[in-house]
């Protein structure tokens, strides 16, 4: 399989076929040149060929939606020759792929992550360049059945400077935030 590089032609061709920007540049969504019914069925024979020789494996329940389901996500922050990048890790190499949405994210986090990617140079906030800076990555959850969205702050030194600012600026325009914490990863790894 070709995951999100191409499509066959009979794929081509089912309306079925979802399709996002970024899919050849970010890999998140590496089974969108399937049908979600053929996403289902490799799925399948994944489980089957890890876990079947160990007893049964049931049939996966669809999602319903089957896009936007994501309730959480990770996007990171970088400098390269000077510019801040964010975004999703590639699948493919690990780095950064660049973008504003996701497919297969909730909304609302997209929404999130893209305020909060404009507060960072305006508050200033210095990006981690892995030996001086703050802010690493940010996570962001959303409860499925509570709708209650949680922003976590990935830094080099646990709290920065901005975040009591920025965590009253998005709490006014995110009345459903009810957790916004730092946490201090002061490690080398990525």
């Amino acid at each position: 399989f070709d995951f999100g590089t191409s499509c066959t032609h009979e794929n081509a061709m089912n309306k079925d076929i979802r399709t996002c920007k970024y899919r050849r540049k970010c890999g998140a969504c590496q089974t969108l040149n399937l049908s979600y019914e053929e996403e289902l069925s490799l799925k399948m024979k994944r489980e089957i060929d890890l876990l079947g020789r160990f007893g049964h494996v049931q049939e996966i329940i669809p999602s319903s939606p089957s896009e936007h389901y994501r309730n959480k996500a990770q996007y990171l922050f970088h400098f390269n020759h000077g510019k801040m990048i964010s975004g999703l890790y590639r699948s493919s190499d690990g780095k950064i792929a660049e973008i504003d949405h996701c497919l297969m994210e909730d909304r609302e986090l997209s929404r999130l992550y893209l305020q909060i990617r404009t507060m960072i140079p305006q508050k200033r906030v210095r990006i981690f360049d892995g030996k001086k800076g703050d802010l690493r990555h940010i996570m962001i959850r959303k409860g499925i059945h509570t709708g209650e969205v949680s922003v976590t702050f990935v830094t080099k030194n646990g709290l920065f400077p901005q975040a009591e600012e920025i965590a009253e600026e998005l709490m006014k325009h995110h009345p459903n935030i009810v957790c916004i914490t730092a946490v201090k990863n002061d490690s080398q790894t990525p």
